[in-house]
């Protein structure tokens, strides 16, 4: 009888470790991705947040890997666009990428694979793709709205994710509360509180900041040029004026804008070992189709900016991003 217990306490602790061993081992990357998908969709910020993670030294951005899941944080690439609607995805298509790194034993060898997931709204949760003054908060007149509706297509890399929007109503680009995580919300509200305001964090959380800071703000300058400081962040959408002074309503605004009707989630999906759990390591938004004012669709062919690797995400895939 003294050894019944020690038996049973050691099955149940293999049985734990051999399900544990099984849902990880056996868990492929399309699940994964679209389980990913899956929790945006659901807007579930919380558990797609988890499924980050990489299998090299790349640290998430300011305010955490929630930050590239809402508008606030200014994050590109961003998927805030896609949180909470309603969308199909198609069937994905997976592809490996050769990994070089060394490994002792079978199960450590890293894993890479990149994963396109077929996207399209529903016809009410296509999101809006606003012209970029609006999108930061700037005035714009009506002219300069309808030469935006006839021809989107034109340095639309520009704060590209950060320009599709659920509405144009008033905090909008705000995440739903309790969406995210608590450490993430206290990054946010500090990130709109004050730029410049640091949490606590050791030097080494401190240095990795500012060595992303300087990053972003580079980008910034070789996106935007000479006006990266007025595109630091999006806001509410703009104001759009008539001729004679007067604003257009929203409902006059949403008529002029294209929507985005479908995409390719381009997904890089990596784990550290054949016993570990399967990560999202960077994704980008590709061959975006959008539905026009005048009832037709346009294939976008500069959303990405110019220069743009796609092998950042796809080493071994050289494919047209568009």
């Amino acid at each position: 009888m003294r050894f019944l217990y020690p038996l049973i306490i050691l099955f149940v602790f293999a049985l734990s470790m051999g399900l544990l061993v099984a849902n990880t081992v056996f868990v492929s990357p399309k699940e994964e991705a679209l389980a990913f998908l899956e929790d945006i969709k659901t807007a579930d910020l919380s558990r797609a947040v988890k499924r980050f993670g990489g299998n090299v030294c790349r640290c998430p951005a300011k305010g955490g890997w929630g930050s590239y899941l809402i508008y606030v944080s200014a994050q590109e690439p961003n998927l805030a666009f896609t949180v909470g609607k309603n969308f199909k995805v198609g069937e994905p298509k997976i592809h490996q990428v050769n990994h070089p790194a060394k490994y002792n034993v079978p199960w450590e060898r890293p894993e890479d694979t990149v994963v396109d997931v077929p996207v399209k709204f529903e016809k009410n949760d296509r999101p809006y793709f606003l012209p970029l003054k609006m999108a930061y908060g700037y005035k714009m007149t009506e002219e300069e709205l309808r030469a935006f509706a006839k021809d989107p297509d034109t340095e639309a890399y520009k704060g590209f994710y950060l320009r599709l929007r659920p509405s144009i109503e008033k905090d909008a680009i705000m995440p739903k509360k309790g969406s995210i995580s608590q450490e993430a919300e206290l990054e946010f509200q500090a990130i709109l509180k004050d730029k410049s305001r640091l949490l606590k964090k050791d030097e080494e959380a401190l240095a990795r900041e500012k060595r992303q800071n300087d990053q972003a703000a580079q980008e910034l300058r070789e996106i935007f040029g000479d006006e990266a400081a007025d595109y630091v962040e999006p806001k509410d959408a703009g104001p759009v004026v008539k001729p004679d002074g007067s604003e257009m309503s929203k409902e006059e605004v949403l008529k002029l804008l294209p929507r985005l009707d479908s995409c390719m989630v381009r997904l890089h999906v990596v784990r550290k070992g054949q016993l570990r759990e399967w990560t999202i390591f960077h994704f980008a938004v590709i061959s975006n189709i959008l539905d026009l004012p005048d009832g037709s669709q346009l294939k976008m062919k500069q959303s990405q900016r110019p220069g743009y690797r796609m092998d950042e995400v796809r080493p071994q895939l050289k494919e047209n991003q568009d």
